[in-house]
């Protein structure tokens, strides 16, 4: 996720119409006029929705971020696999060309460099976890073992190992929080030394999407799309399942366990390749790490400050502060 201070600072240039001329800035590279781009959300990248002019047609979306952030680094390495995994029938979108025929464009903006890319909206519709039917998570799951067996290309380097995370000391000894730095150090240690005993020849690693939850894929009538790959990386099949599946398996805060969708997404899974007992048995392992890496992810996101804020930022401030004490504890809870 992007800091805080840096969604704050692009809110502030959009209007009352969600227009901004940081994304008229952008939205120009690809031969769109002023005032077409609409903001839509800031997360992983700022998002905003180009409208069809004839409202007949699906949108596009604009994704930017500032050149040289973790974001933006991660945005342009996604380009080339999102393009790679549409030729390959795989379910991504393909990225829309600029002006000058670029998959992603450097754009210098009245707020600085950015890096951006347009995609289509992929085809299909959003289901929440409340709402999907285990003949939907047989679809997911074997649209992702689809993605392990035939995705291939350049992606961005692994996430860091869970003991090198970006969790940082107080001055006064300890981690963010209060909490005395050995208590969660030690759990992460653990849970990274778990993963390193993992046999190659029972757990298979590739070209994981990292990201392949419900709200990044749709249901269409040529199965399932998905249209954001910025967390790809090399790493292990079984984590990247543990990450897809964390709200059937209560992994992430206000979920709760759902067994019933578990099964049918990995016997989705297993219907297109193999998904071994051992690394079935692993994801709760590979969701602690993901916990792991959460807590320092949101450390760098924090970052708002504590003088006067407008209420959203107070909000969403205090929402990802207890996304990190939910994991943080979780982590505790697991390992010590």
């Amino acid at each position: 996720m992007l800091p805080i201070s840096e969604i704050w600072r692009i809110s502030r240039t959009v209007d009352e119409s969600w227009r901004s001329p940081v994304a008229d800035s952008v939205a120009a590279a690809w031969g769109l006029p002023p005032g077409s781009a609409r903001w839509l959300r800031s997360s992983a990248t700022h998002v905003f929705v180009i409208p069809a002019p004839d409202g007949n047609q699906p949108p596009a979306y604009l994704r930017f971020a500032r050149e040289g952030s973790t974001a933006a680094v991660k945005l342009a390495n996604s380009v080339p696999l999102l393009a790679g995994w549409a030729g390959q029938r795989l379910g991504a979108v393909a990225p829309i060309p600029s002006n000058n025929g670029q998959l992603s464009e450097a754009v210098e903006t009245p707020d600085g460099r950015v890096v951006a890319m347009l995609v289509p909206a992929a085809e299909g519709a959003e289901f929440a976890v409340e709402d999907l039917s285990a003949g939907h998570a047989v679809k997911w799951g074997a649209a992702l073992a689809d993605l392990h067996s035939g995705g291939n290309g350049a992606p961005e380097p692994a996430p860091p190992r869970v003991d090198t995370l970006p969790v940082q000391e107080q001055s006064d000894g300890t981690l963010p929080g209060g909490l005395a730095k050995d208590p969660l150090r030690c759990a992460i240690r653990s849970v990274e030394d778990e993963i390193a005993k993992l046999d190659p020849d029972q757990y298979s690693r590739g070209i994981c999407h990292g990201d392949f939850e419900l709200d990044n894929i749709r249901f269409g009538p040529g199965g399932v799309a998905f249209f954001d790959a910025d967390e790809a990386h090399h790493g292990w099949f079984a984590a990247d399942v543990a990450l897809a599946v964390r709200d059937l398996t209560g992994t992430t805060l206000g979920s709760r366990e759902r067994p019933e969708l578990l099964a049918a997404f990995l016997a989705g899974y297993r219907s297109r390749r193999a998904f071994t007992p051992a690394e079935e048995a692993s994801l709760p392992l590979h969701s602690l790490a993901a916990s792991a890496r959460m807590i320092g992810q949101l450390e760098g996101v924090l970052d708002a400050g504590d003088g006067e804020r407008p209420d959203w930022v107070r909000e969403l401030d205090a929402s990802l502060r207890e996304h990190q004490r939910w994991h943080r504890d979780r982590l505790l809870r697991n390992r010590i």
